[in-house]
């Protein structure tokens, strides 16, 4: 792809969560719970949109 377009250096990305924020106290917001957070949660769908 880089001998077609050139070299990527920037690139943005959000994501809107359709049920809106979760609940504080519900098992999202608790790290031992949720994992990784918002980038394991969600990032992961925006970075293979990007690629």
């Amino acid at each position: 792809m880089t001998a077609r377009l050139g070299s990527i250096y920037y690139a943005k990305s959000y994501w809107m969560r359709r049920r809106g924020v979760p609940a504080w106290g519900g098992w999202f917001a608790q790290h031992e719970l949720a994992g990784g957070g918002p980038m394991i949660d969600l990032g992961v769908h925006m970075l293979d949109m990007a690629l």
